[in-house]
């Protein structure tokens, strides 16, 4: 999704791991990328993004707040929800 945004480069990073390539827990999933893994919110939406067998799709600002959060989402079913809170973001 970033590499079909041009506009968002430098400025967007992301992580996507889908169900067949998820591992358990957060010490497994670090080793599959060098971005920072947060701790799960208090519904567990974060772990299911980055650790379980679930879909989840969140979106982080610059400053580290959660603007979007889609328990249930997939791509690329959500990804023009997901274009436009980024593009919100950078304008």
């Amino acid at each position: 999704m970033i590499a079909a945004h041009p506009e968002w480069k430098g400025k967007v990073q992301g992580l996507a791991v889908n169900k067949a390539g998820a591992q358990s827990g957060l010490p497994s999933c670090s080793q599959l990328t060098n971005l920072p893994l947060l701790q799960d919110d208090s519904q567990g939406a974060l772990w299911a993004a980055l650790g379980i067998t679930a879909n989840s799709i969140i979106v982080v600002d610059a400053a580290g707040k959660m603007v979007l959060k889609l328990v249930g989402g997939s791509l690329p079913a959500s990804g023009p929800e997901i274009e436009g809170v980024v593009n919100g973001l950078l304008k």
